[in-house]
């Protein structure tokens, strides 16, 4: 799993005016979801973040197929300067895409 080094997460309570940064645990990882019966494939962030208490307080936002377009639209929108990593992202999923299919033919 590759994992997020420029990444920021901030907490605050519901009630509270102001966010505070937070120091990430020892993981911030990305990871594929299995697919299952509840769920279809996606995307997994799974954050530890120092709880408030001490210790880590575990966080996973699992992302839904369905919503990568939009999250992708949004960047590309948002960020224009990323248009260049689309296109290597593409080239991955081609190739990726060739592999699985000689392989499922054998």
């Amino acid at each position: 799993m590759p994992r997020l080094n420029y990444t920021k997460v901030f907490r605050g309570g519901q009630s509270s005016n102001y966010l505070t940064e937070t120091c990430l645990s020892t993981y911030f990882y990305i990871s594929s979801m299995k697919k299952d019966e509840n769920w279809e494939s996606g995307l997994r962030l799974e954050i530890g973040i120092s709880s408030a208490g001490g210790g880590i307080t575990k966080v996973y936002i699992d992302i839904g197929r369905d919503e990568f377009p939009e999250i992708f639209e949004s960047i590309a929108n948002e960020i224009p300067e990323t248009a260049s990593l689309f296109s290597k992202c593409t080239t991955i999923a081609i190739n990726k895409n060739n592999k699985n299919q000689y392989t499922d033919d054998d």
